[in-house]
């Protein structure tokens, strides 16, 4: 069994370190055994978590770079893929939606409003290894975000 991705908040530095250091113990106790190099125990009020940037100390989200970009290129591939009205790798596309849903912290419900053709075509597969033609609506959804993420 692995466990991954706890955060944990404070008020203060102090009681941060407290109870980081009780979380520690409780998971080592538990016959857990935390990998130092994916562990961060000391309070920092800024840091990559799930790939969002979070600065608690200027109260905002950012997406980094290397996210951006990798979207991007992958929402080019499927773009290019789909010119002529050609099939796309239904995994590309349904990765696609993944990549911009998780960015729900920075951008909010336009997620999902701003997926919901692409997803209605994902859902239209028979298979995760099939491929699909993504609907106007959904090359629409795509240069949207390829213009919109840059911007966040």
């Amino acid at each position: 069994m692995y466990l991954d991705d706890g955060l944990g908040i404070e008020q203060d530095q102090e009681m941060c370190k407290i109870v980081s250091e009780q979380v520690k113990l409780d998971l080592v106790r538990s016959g857990f055994v935390p990998k130092a190099e994916k562990s961060l125990w000391e309070p920092t009020k800024r840091l990559v978590w799930l790939g969002t940037f979070i600065d608690t100390e200027n109260g905002f989200y950012k997406i980094p770079d290397n996210r951006i970009n990798k979207m991007i290129h992958s929402i080019d591939d499927i773009i290019s893929c789909s010119t002529g009205r050609k099939s796309v790798f239904v995994k590309k596309v349904a990765s696609v939606v993944g990549q911009i849903i998780s960015t729900y912290l920075v951008i909010g419900n336009l997620v999902y409003l701003m997926t919901k053709h692409l997803t209605i075509d994902v859902n239209t597969s028979a298979s995760w290894y099939s491929y699909i033609k993504l609907s106007e609506s959904s090359i629409e959804q795509l240069q949207f975000w390829k213009l919109y993420i840059s911007e966040v």
